[in-house]
């Protein structure tokens, strides 16, 4: 029996989410693993270097963090800004109709 709590009623599940699938998740079990065994080994020479570890953090975190947002937000300003103008335009007393 099939319960639909999604409100499409066509009677098609949707596909299971990318991590729960089998192998996706041998594959992260298998780095995991990997991760703990390669920091058991190296945790020395990460904890000598921690302060080079923090600073090459930062421009990694530059490339990687996305630069749409600050884009995005001006766009939204600017729309906003463009939105007041004309509402105040449009109740101006001194707005001049054309005859027509």
């Amino acid at each position: 029996m099939k319960h639909l709590h999604d409100g499409t009623g066509d009677g098609e599940e949707s596909p299971p989410p990318l991590w729960k699938q089998p192998l996706v998740a041998a594959v992260i079990m298998i780095a995991l693993i990997g991760a703990f065994y390669l920091l058991r080994e190296h945790w020395d020479h990460l904890v000598g270097n921690w302060v080079y570890l923090l600073l090459l953090a930062c421009p990694l975190m530059h490339l990687f963090h996305g630069h749409g947002g600050h884009g995005r937000q001006r766009a939204r300003t600017f729309l906003a800004r463009a939105e007041m103008v004309t509402a105040r335009e449009s109740k101006s007393p001194h707005a001049q109709t054309s005859p027509g």
